[in-house]
């Protein structure tokens, strides 16, 4: 953790800087698929699409997974028609293939519940979903649904991270942080208080911080963190989940400015 103090705005108080972290396991593993068809005809596409999401969700629910939860999202349409592969009716080279329409639905499996299984245990399930996703013909991936168009249209795409961990509710291991911030502020203000040979007083003022407010650093430290291990989280708005990459335990931080008051000590008689 860190902390930073300063002589106030003036020479009443004093104001200091407190952060805190707590660690949280992930309770929610997220895995992102598409399923779909593409096809030349329209109605051909949509009967190769309606099979292959029927023959994805039968996958899964031949696990029997109670904590399994599967989220139908979005149903998208799209076409290669503009693309270089089929420009046009005809090339130099004689007739081209006609254009596809590709016809895909994205998918979200849920693993809830994950914080009360082994490592080992996390693993095999999410292994299962993974080789059932593969075996239904599915497209796995965080840009799943991309990634299934490109390969219907015959590209290829850098690999993107297919498994999500989830810390669903911050707000306990928030307050928590809050807390650690507020006790070391004021732990550094009393120590600056005596140091000047006052008491410390009353809270006047009490902001969140940027990290960046505090040590530069930390700042560093934060981002490479968010480099190495793909954590992340919501910005502009109270962040109610954090996710990461990788299964590790996700930092919630907190970095407080506090103002305190300084009082003379009573002149001893």
């Amino acid at each position: 953790m860190f902390a930073s103090a300063a002589r106030g705005e003036d020479s009443s108080g004093i104001s200091v800087f407190g952060s805190g972290e707590v660690r949280v396991k992930p309770t929610r593993v997220e895995i992102n698929l598409t399923a779909g068809a593409g096809a030349e005809l329209t109605g051909d596409a949509l009967v190769k699409y309606q099979d292959s999401l029927r023959r994805t969700l039968a996958a899964f629910e031949k696990l029997e997974l109670r904590n399994l939860k599967i989220e139908q999202r979005g149903l998208s349409f799209a076409s290669d028609a503009g693309s270089a592969g089929a420009q046009g009716a005809y090339s130099d080279a004689g007739p081209s293939r006609k254009s596809k329409i590709a016809i895909t639905r994205s998918l979200r499996l849920a693993l809830i519940g994950v914080d009360k299984l082994s490592e080992a245990e996390l693993t095999t399930t999410i292994g299962q979903l993974l080789d059932a996703a593969k075996d239904a013909g599915a497209t796995i991936g965080a840009e799943a649904d991309n990634a299934m168009l490109m390969r219907m249209m015959g590209q290829t795409g850098s690999p993107t991270p297919v498994v999500t961990f989830v810390v669903e509710d911050v707000q306990q291991a928030r307050e928590a942080a809050y807390q650690q911030a507020f006790d070391q502020a004021k732990s550094r203000a009393s120590r600056l208080a005596r140091l000047a040979d006052a008491e410390l007083g009353a809270v006047e003022a009490i902001e969140e911080a940027p990290e960046a407010t505090g040590d530069k650093n930390e700042s560093i430290q934060a981002r490479m963190i968010t480099a190495i291990y793909g954590i992340s989280s919501k910005s502009g708005e109270e962040e109610t989940r954090l996710t990461a990459d990788q299964l590790v335990e996700i930092p919630v931080r907190v970095t407080l400015k506090v103002r305190f008051s300084l009082n003379s000590k009573a002149p001893k008689s």
